[in-house]
């Protein structure tokens, strides 16, 4: 597998970045939103990792196959055609919210031929309260950025490794809500065909469970009986912990990740966390 080493920026001086990062998405978002056909799972307000790009895209809009993105490395809006060409791009430097929804609602309708016409309407999801929110300007920390993507990246490439070797994994996608990159089997499905039992594997920048990025993986729902504060519940795991408040999952925290060493070394300690995490938590699912 591919991978960046990460540890250029330690990982508890990216929550400014984060949060930037977050709520410049949410644009993207509203993109979803307001042009594409509505699915039950919220799938058309999320977005991919593009190698390519170095950006989180979101999904194409009908007809024109437009797709707006942010260039992680620099915070840019971009507007990406169905060729994969940047046909326009903004920094979001001193640039506010609310600016930079302007500017992708006129980009939108000029790189459409004014088809793509409406005011662009957020998913209405809460999140946390932000300055950005009232009116404060984007601030780029280009070193930050640059090791957020990393870690965007490398979970993109990872994840794209495991899916196919999961039953029942779905795309790897960014859901805007909570900033994290995933893939989520669905492992068995109830008479109406919903969702019956699922195993989710992904990465998160850090939000309210931890400050920093940690990878998890968690499952739906857990076995009834199993009493996690017991002695061997949970299974053995290769690295990582066992995360037991507000929701049970097995996680790898971006402090022991990149302590782990060297590039090859992180990506090796992934590869024994989630060789582990994924059979304990299969092995928990009622």
């Amino acid at each position: 597998m591919k991978w960046s080493a990460l540890g250029a920026v330690a990982p508890a001086e990216l929550v400014g970045a984060r949060d930037q990062a977050h709520r410049a998405i949410q644009v993207i978002a509203a993109v979803g939103e307001t042009h594409l056909p509505h699915v039950a799972d919220t799938s058309h307000t999320a977005l991919v990792w593009s190698d390519a790009h170095r950006a989180l895209l979101g999904r194409a809009t009908p007809g024109e196959g437009l797709r707006v993105g942010l260039r992680l490395d620099d915070l840019s809006l971009l507007v990406v055609d169905g060729g994969g060409m940047v046909r326009d791009e903004r920094t979001l430097a001193g640039e506010t919210l609310a600016g930079a929804y302007a500017w992708t609602g006129q980009a939108l309708l000029r790189h459409s031929g004014g088809r793509l016409a409406r005011g662009l309407v957020h998913p209405g999801y809460p999140l946390p309260p932000h300055p950005l929110e009232r009116g404060a300007r984007f601030e780029v920390d280009g070193a930050a950025l640059e090791e957020l993507a990393c870690w965007y990246a490398n979970a993109d490439r990872a994840l794209q490794e495991l899916a196919p070797r999961t039953a029942g994994a779905g795309e790897v996608l960014l859901w805007p809500h909570h900033f994290d990159i995933a893939t989520l089997a669905i492992l068995a499905t109830d008479a109406d065909g919903d969702a019956a039992q699922t195993l989710g594997v992904g990465l998160s920048p850090g939000d309210d469970s931890f400050a920093v990025p940690y990878w998890y993986v968690n499952h739906w729902p857990t076995r009834e009986g199993v009493r996690p504060e017991e002695p061997g519940a949970l299974g053995e795991l290769a690295a990582g912990e066992w995360h037991t408040e507000d929701w049970l999952g097995a996680v790898l925290r971006a402090d022991e990740l990149v302590g782990a060493g060297d590039g090859a070394a992180q990506a090796a300690h992934l590869e024994a966390f989630l060789g582990s995490a994924v059979p304990a938590n299969l092995a928990l699912i009622g």
